[in-house]
């Protein structure tokens, strides 16, 4: 084993020693961080949500079904996507079949194109 001077020890531990607080201080804050913001209801600060309710007039749906049939029929499906999209002021509309989306399909009604 190499021998070392004093003076390179002291700095060998000098540099453990503020290296090991410097990344303990970051870890912890690291961690104290991540389960503030994994955990939001439980720290009301980081957790500001306001719910406004109000009476609306009950419609018919008939209007939206024939709507989606009429797609469906068309990308020959016959499941009801998981969640529809409107996209450049109704010019597109995104059909998401799946977790998260995993089957998308995009139909341009200006373009006619799918």
């Amino acid at each position: 084993m190499p021998d070392f001077s004093p003076a390179v020890i002291i700095f060998a531990y000098r540099l453990h020693r503020w290296g090991g607080l410097f990344l303990a201080a970051f870890i912890l804050f690291y961690s104290l961080s991540g389960i503030m913001l994994n955990h939001r209801q439980a720290f009301s600060f980081f957790y500001q949500r306001h719910t406004i309710s109000q009476q609306i007039k009950p419609t018919d749906n008939q209007a939206v079904n024939l709507f989606l049939d009429h797609y469906k029929k068309q990308i020959k499906r016959s499941d009801t996507p998981q969640v529809i999209r409107l996209r450049d002021s109704g010019r597109k509309i995104e059909f998401l079949y799946g977790f998260h989306g995993q089957t998308t399909v995009i139909i341009d009604t200006v373009k006619g194109t799918m």
